[in-house]
């Protein structure tokens, strides 16, 4: 099987899976065209088209809007090498996975290409490419709300979702964040996050000290409120008398993320997490750092994960993150069995080579029945912010524009339960 993975690099999912694919005797390519400023790996296709392509709207973005026919240029050149790679990717790969909502020329004509010939097309999406902005923290954690960018943003991506569903032949997402969709979608945590990481972990356990403070790690992409609260929470902590030594990393290469998870305890990912289980805690896992993570999905979790097996960490509720971090503080066997589990649980439910499966599976139509959501099953509100600020913001988008601003006319039951949310 040929398939080709692009164009935008999530948390080196693509790269890995490339290699995933590649071990269980496939041509996977993972060729991206959006800057890697994590660096978690490089394109492996340096054919001279793909150098062009990139090169091309490397150009285009790097030009500023006032060298207006330098500017002018470098759009109309970046066009016609999108679409020369285009017919270049629809002749080579037999099955395409594209990430972030994003397609090479992001055009209907080229979706109806793939479809003409007969091309596996997957769309997976990861978070903020199509969840609510009115649930999202960079567009809702501010002082100024600007609620006509939301209104913007809700409707684009509404309008991406719906065009990608016409010919997508799959659709993968997670139920937090696919309030947008109107097709039945495969279960992003289903097929798993491909993370690759090999690790001695039995050695772990062995040095392990209990005499030295604890190392508590925190890697926000970015400071933001969530990271207040943590911080807040640590220092109450150590009031409390505990011995801590609480380490924040933020924007740096994940080379560097990854040298910290090897020297913590545990992790604490965000405070309003939709997933239990996302990348970073999945890199600890490999480690077998447990993590704690705060969010309001952490009682209801169950039920949207296959046979109802939950990943093995530590999720609270966002007002108990602090008790969270706690336990994992004062419960040395706790904390380190928890481990042990989050380990075991990424080395065999979401090794690499299962993965990649997965994904290979599902582009030959083999979809398990329980990998499959339907997005009218979908009742959670808070989004990944707090409570209280997601009513207001919800409250203030109807007020303003209408309850068709929420871009949920599609689903009158979820619109109902968003009315009622935001009273």
């Amino acid at each position: 099987m040929r398939v080709f993975l692009g164009i935008h690099e999530i948390c080196g999912h693509y790269k890995n899976l490339e290699k995933g694919m590649r071990e269980l005797g496939h041509q996977a390519d993972f060729i991206s065209v959006v800057p890697n400023n994590l660096f978690y790996g490089d394109n492996s296709q340096k054919s001279k088209i793909v150098r062009m392509w990139q090169s091309a709207n490397g150009l285009r973005a790097s030009t500023p809007r006032s060298r207006f026919f330098k500017k002018t240029f470098t759009v109309l050149f970046a066009k016609i090498l999108n679409m020369l790679m285009t017919l270049y990717v629809a002749k080579k790969y037999d099955v395409l996975f594209f990430g972030y909502g994003m397609s090479i020329t992001n055009s209907s004509w080229e979706l109806w290409l793939y479809k003409k010939l007969n091309k596996n097309v997957n769309f997976i999406f990861h978070g903020s490419d199509s969840r609510p902005p009115y649930l999202a923290g960079r567009f809702c954690n501010t002082e100024d709300v600007n609620y006509e960018a939301i209104r913007t943003t809700a409707e684009k991506t509404k309008e991406n979702i719906k065009r990608i569903e016409k010919y997508a032949t799959n659709i993968i997402n997670w139920m937090p964040q696919a309030y947008f969709h109107e097709r039945k979608y495969v279960n992003l945590l289903s097929l798993g996050l491909a993370v690759d990481i090999e690790y001695n972990y039995s050695d772990e356990v062995e040095g392990f000290d209990s005499k030295k403070p604890v190392r508590v790690l925190h890697c926000p992409s970015s400071a933001n409120k969530s990271t207040d609260a943590i911080s807040v929470a640590i220092n109450n902590l150590k009031n409390k008398g505990h011995n801590i030594d609480f380490v924040v990393v933020s924007g740096k290469p994940n080379e560097e993320v990854l040298t910290e998870i090897c020297k913590c305890d545990f992790l604490v990912d965000s405070l309003y997490s939709d997933n239990p289980l996302a990348t970073l805690a999945v890199e600890a896992a490999k480690y077998g750092k447990p993590t704690v993570v705060g969010g309001y999905l952490y009682n209801e979790i169950g039920k949207w994960f296959p046979k109802g097996i939950i990943p093995p960490v530590l999720y609270v509720h966002p007002k108990k993150i602090e008790n969270g971090i706690e336990k994992l503080i004062t419960e040395t066997e706790f904390r380190l069995d928890l481990g042990r589990k989050a380990f075991d649980y990424v080395n065999t439910e979401w090794s690499l080579k299962q993965i990649a499966k997965n994904y290979i599976l599902l582009a030959q139509g083999a979809v398990s029945e329980d990998w499959v959501c339907d997005p009218l099953d979908i009742d959670y509100m808070q989004g990944v912010i707090a409570e209280d600020r997601a009513k207001d913001v919800v409250r203030n988008m109807i007020q303003i524009y209408g309850v068709e601003s929420l871009q949920l006319s599609d689903k009158p039951k979820l619109l109902k339960a968003f009315i009622e949310f935001s009273m």
